[in-house]
């Protein structure tokens, strides 16, 4: 059944559900009668769809789908294939190997107008009609039931260069609002003998009689159950394709505009594509709520390109590594990529959520992820974990490993022995790169330069035996513990190493191994240095074509564990021995082969495996941890990330090997200028020495609980839930939940531990 013109060319400016619900009365009333049937074929649907509890994550199946149906319409096109989404976006659109980072602002923005995501306004501000379309291979109306309201079909389990399988699919957006209008045409290159059409369906959900325990998603046609046709040619902008509508879309977090630095599509999609194989334009055109797109002549817009493109852009980051980890032959391999912000970037935020800093992705698509408190519990980085970004990359894995690894929700990874060993490779990789150490101390030396003001050697004992005798099996007497677990490499240095390239060559013309001999014990790692004068990034665009060989003696027994990028003319390998490896010494050698740039380089070295270090048994107990504390002030509150007058401090906890027990440090910084704490001493009109005093008997009790808030914090702390928008243009709320619970919950302590001293307080006073 084919509309009218006037009725086909109004579906496209629906923005409300009252138009909507106008439009299907003025449908009926011209085709006679609206059938509607089950989406996927079966009316118990509800479970296949409400898969999805966050609406911003569903709606980014719907862009995912629009890059699956670009990169098919080449594959159609072409009758090719490709491994992976990102050498089909490579072969196919000429995305480099660097990806969207390499190419031109022109280029990128062409390119990006083949998948929009546009805001309109509806009747609620939280809740804009949002439309999703894309200039790919479209779907002729007769195969509508097969494809875009299909279930659970498996269209794409055969299609290695599409991104969707691990996720449930868009379907789960239309939870989030009153009605969806899908309208899609097959590219006319494309039809195979089918008619040049353009179909039409709405989608809404049905609750059904109180006789069921759901309702069901529904889908209108004709009275014959046949797809409806579009009065008109082609779609409006880009002819043909797909354009998925969602009238009323419980955007909620994101709803702001589209464009601002936070609660925006803008942050969104940069964070959840992370590392997208096509860039995607956001329009915003809601001219009645933003003066800027008034002024701009109705849309604004902006292109995305993830997050991993925006970390590389002048000096966003002051330090970044990209490593490959090798997980073994049955699992493939990931690649770890990280960067710390430039002290430039005031707020992180900006670009990343605090519960999103560690960043599982498939197909450069967000697939789980661990929080900044996490970084900083493994890492030990206290004053540097809230100004990292770490990707992992999981491209990589095997087919059997990504199944163990992933769900079919964007909303978390698996929880499987995989995924932990996975993210323990990455904190071992992270813990070895001593750049992150010395950045961490820089960090901490900025923050407490000039905090001279420390509490006195009695109360730090007194702390430190205290927090000794209440860890499982602890020693009380000697300092540091008797652990001999593996640390975090410090390097001899107290400055980074200059990673400037000026001087290096695009075509290299020099590799040698700058580690002779290469020393490794058995069941160890070993690091091996290799020079090559290129340009930075030149590893890993050219990895491929770099070789480590290891001779015949040792080749079953080493393996190479990682391999990093270069930098300033270096790159790392890390070297692993198994625990049977004999000793004696091989040749070892590498190679970098690129014959279209007609490089041709090799060194040769030694590996010598030594005799094993006798190690002493370890020692499950504790020792008294090396304790500091330190004051603070309002000087030091912006380093110090987040610090305002109702911080009361931090405790910075130092673990050896990530157990609670093995507690080897204990740094405490409290905050001079906390509210209650001046206000207390004012009132009293305390002297110079009674306020040392005073602070010394305030700092033991507050300190000790901010170390059991510390060690209890993965047990005791709710997990983030989601939050509301800021009624602010472009504004969120910077703290997430979890760092505003601890922060209030601090606050509360210290109040009451300043209720309990009053009464020495008055005597201080009275001695004064």
């Amino acid at each position: 059944m084919h509309l009218t013109t006037e009725l086909s060319e109004r579906v496209f400016g629906l923005r409300t559900t009252e138009e909507a619900d106008a439009w299907l009365v003025d449908v009926e009333r011209e085709i006679g009668a609206i059938s509607w049937k089950p989406v996927g074929g079966f009316e118990d649907n509800i479970h296949a769809i409400d898969v999805s509890a966050d609406p911003a994550l569903a709606l980014v199946e719907r862009v995912t789908n629009a890059t699956d149906a670009m990169l098919e319409l080449r594959a159609v096109q072409l009758s090719q294939t490709a491994s992976s989404p990102r050498l089909a976006a490579r072969h196919w659109y000429n995305i480099p190997p660097g990806g969207l980072t390499d190419l031109t602002d022109a280029v990128r923005r062409d390119l990006a107008s083949n998948i929009t995501v546009t805001l309109d306004e509806s009747e609620d501000r939280e809740s804009p009609t949002v439309t999703i379309q894309d200039k790919g291979c479209g779907v002729s109306p007769s195969d509508f039931p097969s494809t875009l309201l299909s279930l659970m079909a498996g269209n794409k389990k055969t299609k290695h260069h599409l991104m969707g399988v691990y996720n449930a699919g868009g379907a789960a957006t239309l939870r989030f609002c009153s009605y969806a209008i899908i309208v899609s045409r097959r590219c006319p290159a494309l039809l195979d003998g089918k008619p040049d059409e353009t179909g039409v369906v709405v989608i809404k959900y049905n609750d059904l009689s109180d006789e069921y325990k759901t309702g069901t998603y529904e889908f209108c046609t004709d009275t014959d159950g046949e797809i409806l046709r579009l009065g008109v040619p082609a779609l409006p902008e880009t002819g043909y394709g797909t354009s998925v509508r969602h009238i009323r879309y419980k955007l909620r977090r994101y709803a702001s505009m589209a464009w601002g630095p936070k609660a925006s599509l803008w942050h969104l999609l940069h964070a959840t594509l992370f590392d997208p194989p096509l860039p995607v334009m956001i329009r915003d055109r809601r001219a009645e709520q933003y003066a800027e797109v008034k002024r701009n002549r109705g849309e604004v817009t902006r292109v995305v390109t993830g997050l991993r493109h925006l970390l590389h852009r002048g000096d966003i980051a002051q330090y970044s590594e990209e490593r490959q980890l090798f997980m073994g032959p049955d699992y493939g391999s990931v690649t770890l990529r990280y960067w710390v912000f430039a002290d430039t970037v005031q707020d992180p935020d900006a670009y990343i959520r605090p519960e999103q800093a560690l960043t599982l992705t498939l197909n450069g698509q967000r697939q789980g992820t661990r929080d900044r408190q996490w970084l900083r519990r493994r890492l030990d980085l206290h004053y540097l974990f809230n100004r990292m970004v770490v990707q992992v990359d999981c491209d990589g894995l095997t087919p059997g490993a990504r199944r163990e690894v992933f769900a079919a929700t964007r909303e978390s990874h698996t929880e499987s022995k995989l995924t932990d060993q996975i993210l323990d490779r990455v904190c071992e990789e992270l813990k070895e790169d001593t750049d992150l150490g010395i950045l961490e101390d820089q960090r901490r030396e900025r923050a407490l330069a000039g905090a001279t003001e420390t509490a006195s050697e009695r109360i730090t004992k007194m702390l430190a035996d205290r927090i000794a005798a209440g860890l499982p099996g602890a020693v009380v007497p000697g300092a540091g513990g008797p652990s001999r677990q593996k640390k975090r490499r410090k390097s001899a240095k107290k400055t980074r190493k200059t990673y400037d390239d000026a001087e290096m060559l695009d075509v290299p013309d020099s590799l040698a191994i700058l580690t002779k001999p290469v020393l490794i014990e058995p069941g160890h790692t070993a690091s091996l240095w290799v020079g090559i004068n290129a340009k930075n990034g030149f590893l890993p665009r050219h990895r491929d074509s770099f070789q480590l060989v290891i001779g015949p003696g040792l080749t079953d027994d080493v393996k190479v564990r990682s391999v990093g990028s270069l930098l300033g003319g270096e790159t790392r390998i890390i070297l692993e021995a198994s625990d049977s490896t004999p000793t004696r010494t091989e040749r070892l050698s590498v190679a970098l082969v690129i014959p279209d740039m007609g490089v041709m380089l090799t060194d040769v070295g030694e590996l010598q495996v030594t005799e094993p270090t006798d190690e002493e048994p370890e020692d499950d107990r504790g020792g008294r941890p090396n304790v500091k504390i330190t004051w603070a002030g309002r000087d030091k509150w912006e380093i110090m990330g987040r610090w305002d007058e109702r911080t009361v401090g931090v405790a910075n906890l130092t673990r050896d090997d990530g157990t609670p027990s093995k507690v080897s440090k204990a740094e405490f910084v409290l905050n001079s200028a906390f509210f209650a704490l001046e206000n207390a001493i004012l009132a009293k009109g305390v002297s110079e020495t009674g306020v040392t005093a005073f602070k010394d008997a305030y700092a033991y009790p507050v300190c000790w609980a901010l170390f059991e808030q510390a060690m209890c914090q993965e047990v005791l702390v709710p997990k983030p839930v989601e939050g509301s928008t800021s009624e602010q243009e472009g504004e969120e709320e910077s703290t997430s939940t979890e760092e505003a619970y601890q922060k209030a919950e601090k606050e509360r302590l210290a109040r009451a531990v300043l209720m309990a001293l009053e009464p020495r307080l008055d005597l201080v006073a009275s001695d004064d």
